[in-house]
């Protein structure tokens, strides 16, 4: 099936390759062959919930977990797994109902003004996750969905602790006066090396930096002529990647 996403080990030759046939390969790039195939869920369902689209698999900063995602009737799940001892299984598993999110997002959501229509929160809710990070100390994970939210859970029990939304298109001048751009397609995002941040690239060309901790707007990067689709920082220098039409680099 269609590769929906890749996750390089950060300490080894093995990576991860997610596929829109449902499944995620385990592979090392010094033999031929995967060395694993996973299903999330074996058989189509886990614990009676039916999953369904593409998964998004990723490793932790240390290379010895990675975790896998997968939209489900109720959400989305996401399965731990050891990356030594991956053919046990999922080691634990975190449930991200969407009504929970949709009950959280009006006090979590950074980025907007005033009051967010409860149709534009009920969309952001049940949005279609596209990618799934770990920080460096392994306690957040960061998704992005298709509704250009990201959105910063607990690593351990999937609690939302903020969402924060992309600044959308520019708008035209017609436009200003009676509606508010959001964006609608995915957004790259990642965490700063040190965890305190939080990066994301916005379809007016801009990058927003967030406080990982309080969730306020910290910084906004801005130099890009279009929506910046990758976003990706050095682990082990202060140096930031982003891209749209052209590629730029930061000094962090």
């Amino acid at each position: 099936g269609e590769i929906s996403n890749l996750s390089m080990n950060p300490v080894d030759d093995t990576f991860l390759s997610s596929s829109a046939d449902g499944t995620v390969r385990l592979w090392n790039l010094q033999q031929p062959g995967c060395l694993a195939k996973l299903e999330m869920p074996a058989a189509g369902n886990s614990g009676g919930v039916t999953v369904s689209g593409a998964p998004y698999a990723a490793f932790d900063s240390t290379g010895l977990v990675f975790g896998i995602t997968a939209a489900c009737e109720d959400g989305n799940r996401i399965h731990l797994y050891d990356a030594r001892k991956y053919s046990s299984g999922a080691f634990a598993e975190i449930v991200c109902k969407s009504s929970d999110l949709l009950a959280e997002l009006p006090s979590k959501l950074v980025g907007t003004s005033g009051v967010t229509a409860a149709t534009r929160l009920k969309e952001m809710s049940s949005a279609d996750w596209t990618s799934l990070q770990f920080n460096a100390s392994g306690n957040r994970l960061l998704v992005t969905t298709k509704k250009g939210i990201f959105l910063l859970l607990d690593g351990f029990d999937g609690k939302l602790l903020h969402a924060f939304q992309g600044e959308g298109p520019p708008t035209t001048e017609s436009d200003a006066a009676s509606a508010v751009s959001h964006p609608e397609e995915p957004l790259s995002g990642c965490f700063t090396p040190d965890d305190k941040h939080v990066l994301g690239g916005c379809e007016d060309g801009s990058v927003s930096c967030w406080d990982a901790e309080t969730g306020k707007l910290c910084h906004r990067l801005e130099g890009h002529v279009g929506r910046v689709n990758a976003v990706a920082c050095n682990p082990k220098t202060a140096l930031l990647a982003t891209a749209c039409t052209n590629t730029a680099l930061w000094i962090w």
